[in-house]
């Protein structure tokens, strides 16, 4: 299970890693969908804005882009 300190290094890992590729991070998505209280209060705290999901494209599984992206086309058509 992930930590709460995990949890944030994922999220400012996540950040940087758009920002550094030159794109604007405004919105993220709690990684593997797991929002807590103590999570919520810190994305509060630090001026960041998430989004939830109805479907979950699984892109944590480490397949390649195009089986992600085959698999999360297939939930938004079912």
């Amino acid at each position: 299970e992930e930590t709460f300190a995990d949890a944030t290094r994922d999220i400012v890992d996540g950040f940087a890693a758009v920002e550094a590729a030159g794109a604007d991070a405004s919105l993220f998505r709690f990684p593997q969908l797991q929002a807590t209280p103590q999570l919520l209060a810190w994305v509060n705290a630090n001026g960041m804005a998430a989004i939830g999901a109805d479907i979950d494209p699984k892109d944590w599984k480490g397949d390649a882009p195009e089986r992600t992206l085959a698999r999360l086309t297939r939930e938004l058509t079912e």
